[in-house]
């Protein structure tokens, strides 16, 4: 399960594990900077993963790839043909 909330400078997805194993994932994408937290009960805090947003298009574009090396123009050839 995951749910999608948007504002005027964000949009937030949180993945909410549905056997509940595993703590929510929360996406938070702004236009400079995109961050991945999950909450760490053992360390009461986040464990934050912070990148830019075309990275983050990257990640996103390599779950389709074959095994082997990118380039980023790979992901606007990508983006390209998606249109």
């Amino acid at each position: 399960m995951f749910t999608v909330e948007k504002d005027d400078k964000t949009i937030g997805v949180t993945i909410v594990c549905d056997e509940a194993t595993y703590d929510d994932v929360e996406i938070i994408i702004g236009g400079a900077e995109v961050f991945i937290r999950q909450y760490d009960e053992s360390k009461e805090e986040y464990d934050l993963i912070r990148f830019s947003p075309r990275m983050f298009g990257e990640m996103l574009v390599s779950m389709d790839k074959d095994e082997g090396t990118y380039q980023g123009k790979d992901l606007l050839n990508d983006l390209a043909k998606d249109k």
